[in-house]
């Protein structure tokens, strides 16, 4: 499920163990697009600058305060005087900056950051946070900016912590600016997972079972009928099931590994037969629920029973024993998830920072001391992307995408949003549709219209674009 919003938490921090960074909405593109913007605003900070003048005047001047900004996010402050008593042996103290966003759907994180800086000087560390609503490739865009500087081989080789695929995924323009996050995604089980209650389902019909769609019809003929019972229980939106092949979806387009290229998903082999199959599926009953394919969070009712439930993960045992009671007995298999960036929460060095070599020196104490780095709380770690439970990360059976790396920017979306909006939109149609090869040549030509042969076209351009600096 490709839900993309990252809700930031209006968090009420205690004096002295963070500063909030104060924002107003303007011209996000003018900053974005400027190609001195990226250090015009930073200004420099002192050794002793700090969240409040009592602070200041309590500090040692022998102490480099490391000021982190982070979105916003549960702090506790017992935790941080902890890892900071540790750090006050080494001459270093981290002050937390939380960047809140305030619920103001037109700002971006870069917006926030140049906003606090512009009146506060540089941070010497920057967690990035997330892509908000229609800001789909914002982090590209930031980092492309020039904010961060590069990391160099010496300090990747220091985070030993972090798997290479991780690495792989975080590149921009071929080179790394960020330390990849740890603290969201991972799981052995992630992946296309596909839950089938032994109840009506039997094990042995399962045992070739190859994890398509196209197999589930013949296993869900032989299920006898029960009164709240859903046959087919499907938590996917538009073409989410790219997440699990080496193919991409990018603003309403098929991104095929066959070709390397952006196509039209309704002139696309892959994109057709996977909605025949759904739409066979839900003609003859399987789905009996409320359900939307282009978004299936918008209108579905609760599913009470199922016999087979499709979404990406596995469910926990909890919400099965709530779901079917606690004499459940449900088989899982998966496909599994492609990864393709690494850039949302993941952390870097300003190029503005006061204190460049402190700052990374913590970073990697950070992630190579588990006992230091574990005097945070859970969701500190997590907010700065750091391992939630201080082990060692499993990436499972998690592949990377070739596509990995690249990422449609919001602003090429936006110039297209008809398109982009009617490629995701008619999925639903076609999904549903009485005459399948009728609607989908009508979808065809509504989209021909509206100008998917020029959108097409210019995800090309940015594809080949991205290409060419990555082999710079």
């Amino acid at each position: 499920m490709k839900k993309r919003l990252a809700l930031a938490a209006a968090t009420l921090l205690m004096s002295g163990c963070a500063v909030s960074g104060n924002s107003q909405s303007s011209d996000i593109l003018d900053f974005l697009g400027s190609e001195s913007s990226n250090t015009s605003h930073i200004s420099e900070v002192s050794d002793n600058e700090s969240s409040s003048a009592e602070e200041q005047t309590a500090l040692p001047s022998d102490v480099t305060v490391i000021k982190w900004g982070v979105d916003g996010f549960s702090h506790e402050k017992e935790s941080l005087d902890k890892l900071n008593e540790r750090l006050a042996a080494d001459g270093l103290r981290i002050e937390f900056v939380e960047l809140d966003k305030d619920f103001d759907t037109d700002m971006t994180f870069s917006k926030l950051v140049e906003d606090y800086e512009n009146e506060n000087g540089s941070l010497d560390i920057l967690t990035y946070g997330g892509d908000w609503v229609h800001k789909i490739g914002a982090v590209n865009i930031f980092i492309e900016s020039g904010y961060f500087r590069e990391l160099s081989a010496e300090d990747k080789a220091a985070f030993t912590d972090i798997p290479d695929i991780c690495w792989d995924a975080a590149k921009v323009n071929g080179k790394h600016y960020t330390v990849p996050a740890l603290s969201f995604g991972f799981d052995k089980d992630l992946g296309l997972c596909f839950h089938f209650n032994t109840k009506y389902i039997s094990a042995d019909k399962l045992e070739n079972f190859g994890c398509t769609f196209a197999e589930l019809e013949d296993i869900l003929s032989g299920v006898s009928a029960e009164e709240r019972l859903t046959y087919l229980e499907f938590q996917l939106d538009f073409l989410d099931f790219t997440d699990y092949a080496p193919a991409s979806e990018m603003g309403g387009l098929y991104l095929s590994d066959k070709t390397m290229t952006a196509m039209n998903p309704y002139e696309t082999e892959e994109v057709i037969e996977y909605a025949r199959t759904l739409n066979s599926l839900y003609l003859k009953g399987y789905m009996n629920y409320e359900i939307d394919f282009s978004d299936w969070s918008n209108g579905e009712q609760s599913v009470k029973d199922f016999a087979v439930s499709v979404c990406g993960g596995r469910f926990y045992e909890e919400t099965l024993d709530r779901r079917l009671g606690k004499d459940h007995q449900v088989l899982a298999l998966s496909k599994p998830y492609y990864m393709e960036n690494r850039l949302i929460d993941s952390t870097g060095i300003p190029v503005g920072s006061a204190h460049p070599d402190e700052a990374m020196e913590l970073l990697k104490r950070l992630h190579r001391d588990k006992e230091l780095s574990g005097l945070l709380s859970e969701s500190e770690r997590d907010a700065i992307g750091l391992p939630r439970d201080n082990e060692p990360v499993d990436v499972g059976d998690i592949k990377l995408s070739p596509f990995a790396g690249f990422q449609l920017k919001y602003t090429d979306i936006d110039e297209f949003k008809e398109v982009s909006g009617l490629c995701k939109s008619s999925f639903d149609k076609l999904c549903k549709a009485e005459d399948f090869d009728k609607t989908l040549a009508e979808i065809n030509a509504e989209l021909k219209d509206a100008g998917i042969d020029d959108y097409v076209e210019r995800v090309n351009q940015r594809l080949e674009e991205s290409n060419a600096a990555s082999n710079q």
